[in-house]
Parts: C-alpha cells; structure tokens; sequence
C-alpha cells in the first residue's frame, strides 16, 4: 500500500524512500535513485493480474519488472515511454516474446489506474490492459512467445535495472494470480478510485474528487 513503509517483506535499496500523498494515504515517490524488491511466489506462466496506481514524471522509465537484468531477459517488464505503457513478456528478448504497448497517450503527472491481466495462453491476444477502468487499444509488436518465463529475478518496484529506473509516484500495488475480466478491471478501479476521495479531508477534496462522489 506505500502508506510510508514498504513492509516486512520488502526491500529498499539506493536512497532513502520518500512519501507523498497518493491515491489512498501516501504512496512511493521514485526519481531512479531508489527501488524496492521483493521475493515472490508469482508464477508468471499461469494466469495473473497486477495492478497499481501511476503518476508517471518524464519520458522513459520502467514502474515495475520481474526481468533478468542481462542475459536473455527473461520475465516481465512495465516500461513508460512518453505517455505511452509498454508490456513485454520475455523468455529471451527480441527473439521469444511478447511485446505490445498502448495506442492512445496517458497524461502524465496525474494518477490512472493500470491493471493488466494474462491469461496464460503464451498469446498476445492473452493480455490486456485496462486503463482507469476501460480497456486500454494496443499495438502488438512482437507475438513469438513459445517458452516460460519463469526465473529467479525478484519483484522490482521502480526500477528494470541498473540503466532504468521510474521517475514518479505508485500507489496501491496489487498482484493476484488469476486473470481478471473486464467487469472487475472496472470495479477495481472505482472502487478505488471512490475510497480515496471518501478517507480524505473534505477540506482537501478537489473539484475532480467532488464530482466522484
């Protein structure tokens, strides 16, 4: 949840963490000189959803990965690229992989709900992207997924390796290992979306925040 801890179980490496206010209480303010890992019995090969809040600052930079930093790269990687969301699920990069990115540009420094979900199916007709609740259009650039992409890399909160790191705010991040539908994406996302305004000040509620409820 980011509400100014990282948890028992995480991590933090490179400078001290910051927090800010997030969606729901604080989150984690990333600027590539600090990431979280985490080690996880996530099972990229079977169903999944993860899901998070993004403020994204600036034009490249990666939220989250489980990717082998060199090698064949195997895993999975969020990358920014200048409004735009890229997905790549790897067993060796360039060669065996799925990789696909967003259509339509996401403003950057506001949040918006990122959920995507993979079914499994080694397809890229197997993943989705929804953003702030609606399924997001995507451009498949590469469908070649044949392999698993399992390994022994952990979880990364703002940061794909030592050359790329996240510049922004998360909050609320969540990994299930099911694939959820498009009904749920939406749910999740005002569900989330109406909580955060609800456990806030009324004396600091925006216009936007006054017009959810």
């Amino acid at each position: 949840p980011f509400s100014d801890r990282l948890g028992e179980q995480v991590s933090s490496l490179g400078t001290t963490f910051r927090y800010e206010p997030g969606l729901l209480g604080s989150s984690a303010k990333f600027d590539a000189t600090r990431h979280a890992e985490v080690t996880t019995t996530w099972d990229l090969d079977r169903p999944w959803t993860v899901g998070f809040w993004l403020k994204a600052e600036g034009s490249l930079s990666c939220p989250l990965s489980r990717i082998e930093p060199d090698g064949q790269r195997r895993g999975v990687e969020w990358i920014w690229q200048k409004g735009r969301l890229a997905l790549n699920l790897v067993h060796e990069w360039g060669v065996n992989a799925i990789e696909l990115a967003t259509t339509e540009p996401i403003s950057s420094k506001l949040w918006h709900h990122v959920v995507t979900t993979y079914d499994g199916s080694s397809q890229a007709a197997g993943v989705r992207i929804f953003v702030d609740g609606a399924a997001a259009a995507v451009k498949v650039q590469r469908d070649s997924l044949t392999a698993t992409l399992a390994s022994d890399q952990p979880l990364r909160i703002g940061r794909r390796d030592q050359g790329l790191g996240y510049h922004g705010q998360l909050d609320e991040l969540r990994i299930l290992q099911s694939a959820l539908d498009a009904a749920e994406a939406r749910e999740w996302f005002h569900a989330e979306r109406i909580r955060g305004v609800i456990d806030s000040p009324p004396d600091r509620r925006s216009s936007a925040d006054q017009e959810w409820l």
